[in-house]
């Protein structure tokens, strides 16, 4: 929040790298590089999630999307 104002900002991003002959998207999501102002919060909650989740990772596998 900002006085009144709900901000919003993007944690993850979908980097699309074509479509398969399925028509599928193919792709991954991306981290942005910013860590959740929520993540203490989600940690309680049980979500399992390290500072790295939010680092760009060259390695991560692909996903496949269908349209």
């Amino acid at each position: 929040m900002e006085g009144d104002v709900i901000t919003m900002q993007d944690i993850f991003t979908f980097d699309q790298t074509g479509v398969d002959e399925d028509g599928r998207v193919l792709g991954r999501l991306k981290p942005t590089g910013i860590r959740p102002r929520c993540m203490e919060r989600l940690e309680a909650q049980g979500f399992e999630m390290t500072t790295d989740s939010f680092a760009d990772v060259p390695s991560r596998a692909p996903l496949a999307h269908t349209a």
